[in-house]
């Protein structure tokens, strides 16, 4: 989700920020406001590695808890049981986005903040799951999870190995985001006042196509940044980017694939 389904979390581009002098990184390495591509190539794979180490741990994260949720009967049969917890996680993730952009500089705090981020958006992934497969639907989960994976490996090497500059997808992604988010809420409206279920009909199936669409671009332009504008102090935000990217994908994914599934029934 970005933004409540779909939050950026990520500061404009041209954010001057303020660099500190710790373990991490040295401070004749880089200069205040200086980004990872003006520093020693030491710091740029320093920062890289530090932002898809955490970006793993997230991911391998939501996988356990959705695994946990969809594998173990009495955890699914709780979960979606009570689908209140489902709003809690939800605007928690809020909160948790937010304390995660007030505190990124303080470590270890940002970190703490980013663990309880990873779980309340892990949760909701990991629902999503659990209904897929109480609906005899857990291979598509599958499907879905493979495909992302494959999306995000190739989009991810081509942008860090490309010199090209994406920094013209910004205006235009971000404009598309808020078609999407207006898009859902009215998917979602109208399957409530007509009887329909989530992620059902040929409308929704239109959503998910340009959702995909929208969040593989994502992924390149948020690797652009993180690789040429953030600086070595801002692998929060960066982390927050990307798992949003990736789990977004995979939702979109899924619901293309429910759609195909049902034979593309209304």
């Amino acid at each position: 989700m970005k933004a409540g389904a779909y939050a950026q979390g990520v500061p404009p581009a041209d954010e001057k920020v303020r660099m500190k002098e710790d373990d991490a990184f040295a401070p004749d390495d880089f200069m205040y406001g200086a980004s990872v591509a003006h520093c020693s190539p030491a710091i740029r794979n320093g920062f890289l590695r530090k932002v898809y180490g955490l970006l793993t741990s997230q991911l391998l994260a939501t996988a356990a808890l959705s695994c946990a949720f969809m594998f173990h009967a009495p955890s699914r049969q709780l979960v979606l049981g009570t689908p209140s917890l489902l709003l809690v996680s939800l605007v928690a993730s809020f909160g948790f986005l937010f304390a995660c952009h007030a505190y990124k500089d303080s470590h270890p705090s940002n970190l703490a903040l980013l663990g309880g981020f990873t779980l309340s958006i892990g949760y909701s992934v990991a629902y999503t799951c659990a209904a897929f497969q109480a609906n005899g639907m857990g291979q598509l989960v599958l499907q879905a999870f493979l495909l992302t994976a494959a999306i995000t490996v190739g989009l991810s090497v081509y942008t860090l190995k490309s010199s090209r500059d994406f920094s013209f997808l910004g205006a235009g992604l971000h404009g598309a985001l808020g078609v999407l988010i207006v898009g859902g809420l009215l998917n979602i409206l109208v399957g409530w006042l007509t009887g329909g279920a989530l992620f059902h009909g040929a409308f929704s199936f239109v959503l998910g196509l340009l959702g995909a669409v929208i969040f593989s671009a994502f992924i390149v332009y948020d690797t652009w940044l993180i690789s040429q504008r953030l600086g070595p102090d801002q692998y929060v935000q960066a982390t927050i980017a990307l798992y949003l990217d990736v789990v977004n994908l995979f939702l979109e994914l899924l619901r293309i694939l429910q759609y195909l599934n049902d034979g593309g029934r209304e």
